[in-house]
């Protein structure tokens, strides 16, 4: 099973993918930690060329994780699939693998993604990735819409709750 975590950045979908690894053991690929191993610190810009290649680096991890094991699930994390090919790109993986996937929308209040974001700041997050509220409205007008069936959460609501509505509609076989 795959399963594609969506949002803008400070969404909550990171807090939700670490909710599903510990309730569930699902398999987290978070395309951010992918690209932060993959570059030393001076080398990381977090731009469009570094993410390109670590998302294509996510999707190799997850192609060998699941042919070695079809049964697991694996969440795709770090990557806010704004653009249909991004999740063409997942969907096209699935088939390959003959794997069900499932996509889920993750959205939350202006006010609460700028919390999110400012608390990341002060957390000591990298100046570099530009995680504000501009880069936020930015990928917002460029989200394209998503034709795939989706759950859509509100991510304001306890972790544990999100996990159980998502593993509730992975088990239900939509999409």
């Amino acid at each position: 099973m795959i399963v594609v975590l969506m949002g803008l950045p400070g969404t909550g979908k990171s807090r939700l993918a670490r909710e599903l690894a510990s309730s569930y053991g699902w398999r987290v690929i978070d395309r951010d930690q992918v690209r932060n191993a993959l570059f030393a610190a001076e080398e990381l810009d977090y731009g469009v060329e570094q993410n390109e290649f670590a998302s294509c680096i996510a999707l190799g991890l997850a192609r060998w994780l699941l042919g070695r094991d079809p049964e697991r699930t694996v969440v795709f994390d770090g990557r806010p699939f704004s653009q249909s090919e991004q999740r063409s790109e997942v969907r096209r993986l699935a088939s390959e693998l003959g794997q069900p996937m499932r996509f889920v929308l993750c959205r939350a209040s202006r006010r609460l993604i700028a919390e999110r974001l400012a608390r990341d700041a002060e957390e000591g997050g990298d100046p570099r990735a530009r995680r504000t509220m501009s880069k936020v409205s930015e990928i917002a007008r460029r989200f394209e819409p998503v034709t795939e069936p989706h759950l859509v959460l509100d991510t304001a609501a306890p972790p544990v709750e999100l996990a159980a509505e998502v593993r509730r509609y992975v088990e239900a076989g939509a999409g």
